[in-house]
């Protein structure tokens, strides 16, 4: 039988996954950020790789600040969004061939042109005209389309000149599955066991994330994201620091201390305000 949590645990245990998130953040602040950014203007597409690593850092500020147990959706929001660009770094950089960064910023053109082109067709359908912001996307299509259109046959032919769900041209169990093939960090496993479970928590749609779930289990959901948000966000902060030519071994080699102890810190700091309420 599973020994009872004693009163304040839960949320003590929360704070100490939360603390892994604030750790880690401050880690590529203090070691990778400033580096990388000094390197982009030498390295072909370096500001894609930095704009992955700056997407992680933000979305760990982002959940430390969403730490009551109501932000739970938030939380599982940014994993899933860090976990999607560790496994996007982990391919342009070991697979920069056939998924270099090259390819992620034609697809990101694609898909401006697919929303452009969506949105033309509904203002024509209401028959009324654009607005000056509505305008820029009609001008766009207008310069843009011959030559992305011709892009995505070049880059992704299976798909028939339509715009790709993701840059790879592939789904993300499949890009989860290569990714994992280059670099063992649990990509896969990630995808097939705890990806769905987050997506639960984002969606609007139904409460299988939550239904159930006893009220003390509640921190942990946004506790466990924020844990795993951590976890890719290394692993985001790794690759790009290989990638850019400013890895530092020694100095990665001390993270897991550095999580350990902020874990244990923040444990004992929310048991400690529990005992000092009672």
């Amino acid at each position: 039988m599973a020994t009872p949590l004693a009163p304040g645990e839960p949320l003590a245990l929360a704070r100490a996954l939360y603390a892994e998130a604030g750790a880690v953040a401050r880690f590529i602040d203090e070691n990778v950020r400033t580096q990388v950014e000094a390197r982009v203007p030498a390295i072909p597409h370096g500001v894609v790789f930095q704009g992955q690593l700056l997407r992680a850092i933000a979305w760990l500020r982002s959940i430390g600040k969403l730490d009551h147990p109501a932000d739970f959706q938030a939380v599982t929001a940014g994993a899933r969004a860090i976990f999607e660009g560790a496994v996007d770094v982990t391919l342009m950089h070991f697979d920069t061939a056939a998924n270099g960064p090259e390819k992620m910023d034609a697809w990101e053109e694609s898909a401006k042109l697919k929303h452009a082109q969506t949105a033309a067709g509904y203002i024509a359908a209401v028959g009324r005209q654009p607005t000056e912001a509505e305008q820029h996307m009609l001008t766009f299509i207008s310069n843009k389309k011959v030559g992305i259109e011709k892009q995505r046959l070049t880059l992704w032919p299976n798909h028939k000149g339509k715009h790709p769900p993701r840059w790879t041209g592939r789904d993300l169990a499949r890009d989860a599955e290569e990714a994992e093939k280059v670099l063992a960090e649990g990509f896969e496993e990630f995808y097939r066991l705890r990806y769905p479970e987050l997506c639960w928590n984002v969606h609007g749609s139904g409460l299988a994330g939550i239904a159930n779930v006893a009220a003390e289990a509640v921190p942990y959901l946004g506790g466990r994201a924020a844990s795993e948000a951590a976890k890719f966000a290394w692993v985001v902060a790794e690759v790009v620091a290989k990638h850019m030519g400013c890895w530092d071994e020694e100095r990665f080699r001390n993270l897991p201390q550095q999580v350990k102890e902020a874990r244990a810190l923040a444990y004992v700091a929310a048991m400690h305000g529990v005992g000092a309420r009672t």
